[in-house]
């Protein structure tokens, strides 16, 4: 495997883990209404918990994807509260 195609792999997987998360903040929250919070997200996808003693390491994975949905414009964070899809996150999920 040359770098382009494990590059290509990395992309294509991001994508896939940032469309899966947004189809659940679009399950269960509403641009005007609810807040999820990161660790049920992870819940819902099914992914499991990382065997760390520091409760904030092990949603990591889920930040990281929450937050580039959030710098794409499809996803709102209100820090302590949770999260939610934005408007641009519907029309991306129902075009």
């Amino acid at each position: 495997m040359n770098k382009y195609t494990r590059n290509t792999f990395a992309d294509m997987g991001l994508e896939i883990l940032k469309r899966a998360a947004l189809l659940v903040l679009y399950d269960t929250t509403s641009p005007s209404e609810g807040l999820i919070q990161q660790d049920e997200v992870r819940k819902r996808l099914g992914i499991k918990n990382v065997d760390t003693f520091d409760s904030a390491r092990h949603n990591a994975l889920i930040y990281g994807i929450l937050s580039h949905l959030r710098d794409d414009g499809y996803a709102y964070h209100n820090v302590g509260y949770g999260w939610r899809i934005t408007e641009e996150g519907v029309l991306l999920i129902e075009d």
